[in-house]
């Protein structure tokens, strides 16, 4: 995701055909601004659109899905 000139994203493999979050970077002059937060959701948005199941692994996907437990439905 590219934001004023800074790019964040998330790390991830493909282990078995599921979605490994491994983790998440936000360059410093975007943190606060709820980037992470919004590129969590739009993984895993695409994750639900195309079948998939992920496998959280980075502390940010897991901490995001204690406070989003609705998104626990595509969590394998």
């Amino acid at each position: 995701m590219d934001i004023d000139g800074h790019t964040a994203f998330i790390d991830y493999a493909e282990p078995d055909g599921d979605l490994a979050l491994l983790h998440t970077e936000v360059p410093e002059a975007l943190k606060g601004r709820g980037v992470a937060a919004g590129l969590v959701e739009r993984t895993l948005e695409y994750a639900e659109q195309h079948g998939r199941k992920i496998v959280p692994r980075c502390t940010y996907v897991i901490s995001f899905l204690k406070r989003h437990p609705e998104w626990n439905r595509v969590v394998k």
